[in-house]
């Protein structure tokens, strides 16, 4: 399988990484197994755009709670015919607590995503904050496309924002329950806006959709696009020559293709790793065979 033909941020995340993990899912077509929170993540985001549009008049969200639902389900529907995998036996995060019984499962989800969006979109009734348009583009959900390095990238922000004083500010929504620590996502999609249209932005946030608040200013002035051509370039470089070394740690326990990484004992790693010794091309077409 060709390697992709562009990189966006997530996939020189994936690679820094772990390689193996990049290689088998991105290069060599692995699939990973459904997670709860990736389908309740894209729910959000979409009911999320859905109010940001309702913002600036662009639509009408009504409840966000049903509106949420009615994401949540299509996604889960749409994943559970791609993969047969029924949303039980889906990769769950969390631990058990009262709370908790079944972990964070499609049910908590179900609930706190409707409540995570209805206090999202109180926030941004109340909070001064405001979606940029750009040459008449509402920034939300927002596609870049940029040559670093002579790399074609392509960026996905979430929202580019105005503070209550005005200043711009590139933002991100996390529905985990950590703060990142890593900047450069944000960096990048200020880059590729200073590269694409001249447009300087100075700082962004996470926004944390569990509280709803937004995080700390960071400085983002050092991600020039300077700087990622130096880093796509480099990573082109490595990707091309086949340099996919595996990172095995606490991270595995939510790999969604952890099963076929020899580095972890996979069980399915003789299909599907190169690094195993009984592995061969042909044993990951018996398997992709196998697979549709």
């Amino acid at each position: 399988m060709p390697k992709p033909e562009h990189m966006s941020q997530s996939q020189l995340a994936s690679w820094l990484h772990c390689g193996k993990s990049y290689q088998l899912k991105r290069v060599l077509g692995i699939p990973g197994k459904p997670s709860i929170w990736l389908a309740a993540g894209v729910a959000l985001h979409d009911t999320f755009f859905d109010i940001n549009k309702a913002s600036v008049g662009l639509a009408e969200v009504g409840d966000p709670a049903k509106n949420f639902e009615d994401h949540y389900r299509k996604i889960t529907a749409k994943v559970l015919e791609e993969t047969g995998i029924p949303v039980d036996q889906w990769r769950k995060a969390g631990r058990v607590t009262k709370d908790k019984p079944n972990k964070e499962d499609w049910n908590w989800w179900l609930y706190e995503g409707s409540r995570q969006c209805r206090e999202y979109q109180s926030w941004l009734r109340t909070s001064g904050w405001k979606i940029v348009d750009i040459n008449g583009t509402l920034m939300a959900e927002f596609e870049t496309t940029a040559q670093f390095g002579g790399v074609t990238v392509k960026g996905f922000g979430d929202a580019l924002m105005s503070t209550p004083n005005g200043e711009l500010r590139m933002i991100d929504f996390k529905s985990g329950t950590r703060i990142p620590t890593n900047k450069v996502q944000l960096g990048l999609y200020c880059a590729a806006l200073k590269r694409t249209f001249d447009l300087d932005v100075p700082g962004g946030a996470y926004f944390m959709t569990r509280k709803t608040e937004m995080t700390e200013d960071f400085d983002l002035t050092r991600f020039t696009p300077e700087y990622f051509d130096n880093i796509f370039s480099m990573a082109k470089i490595a990707i091309d020559n086949d340099v996919f070394i595996p990172n095995p740690g606490d991270a595995c326990n939510m790999c969604d293709v952890s099963e076929h990484c020899y580095a972890v004992g996979g069980a399915l790693a003789w299909q599907s790793d190169p690094d195993h010794p009984q592995y061969t091309p042909d044993n990951q077409e018996v398997m992709q065979h196998g697979n549709n």
